[in-house]
């Protein structure tokens, strides 16, 4: 109802064609973190009235903060992290698998700090194009190229998979991007190991939506 009336509302103003495309729009913002341009125009409305900030300066500082990035090289709309749905789709699991190089990293401390997977998300989305995304990982894809990453907060261990040309040196690349981002959280490293073949993979997508669940459920209790 909170959707619909607010599509109502913006098809009243205007601000689109049609109510089906003021709802579209919210929906997709709401449910996928995809943000159009005038969905950003009205969540910064506040910001250029208190201000004074003109919406490319707002454009640039969130993009450069790593707080949103555009869907794609083409598209006007950008991918808002903190708006990611928690679980992974259903086609994170086939994506997953097969073929690839991957490695994971154990991170020091048994916290995931506010943010951290958001901005990882941001950095990683010059490798490729995201296929889909979560809250806690994503695949990005360039042609044939794959890249899946993913926390699993039960063993506060990421995991890169790669499939690529050269797969082993671009997973050395998505780990390095990641350290970059760690190093916007002082005292937090992580620990990678040496990259490997693997035939196949076989993600857990029950267990891990389920670990996912009890991590937001702790952070709900601190808040």
């Amino acid at each position: 109802q909170f959707l619909e009336d607010q599509a109502q509302d913006m098809d009243d103003h205007g601000l689109y064609e049609t109510y089906n495309d003021a709802y579209h729009a919210l929906e997709d913002f709401v449910c996928r973190g995809v943000a159009s341009q005038t969905i950003l125009r009205i969540l910064w409305a506040s910001v250029r009235t208190t201000y004074g900030v003109d919406d490319t300066t707002l454009q640039r500082l969130l993009t450069e903060h790593k707080l949103m990035f555009p869907v794609d090289a083409t598209s006007s709309d950008f991918i808002v992290p903190v708006k990611l749905p928690p679980l992974p789709p259903k086609e994170f699991a086939a994506l997953c698998a097969g073929e690839a190089a991957v490695c994971a990293g154990r991170f020091g401390a048994r916290f995931l700090p506010p943010g951290l997977m958001q901005m990882i998300t941001a950095a990683l989305h010059p490798l490729g194009t995201y296929r889909c995304y979560f809250r806690y990982g994503g695949v990005l894809e360039d042609g044939a190229e794959r890249i899946v990453f993913y926390v699993d907060p039960d063993v506060f261990q990421l995991h890169v998979r790669v499939r690529h040309a050269s797969p082993v040196n671009r997973c050395l690349e998505v780990t390095a991007a990641i350290d970059e981002v760690l190093k916007n959280f002082r005292g937090l490293r992580c620990d990678w190991n040496r990259p490997r073949h693997e035939a196949s993979g076989d993600v857990n997508i029950a267990r891990l939506s389920d670990a996912i669940v009890n991590l937001e459920g702790r952070l709900m209790d601190h808040q």
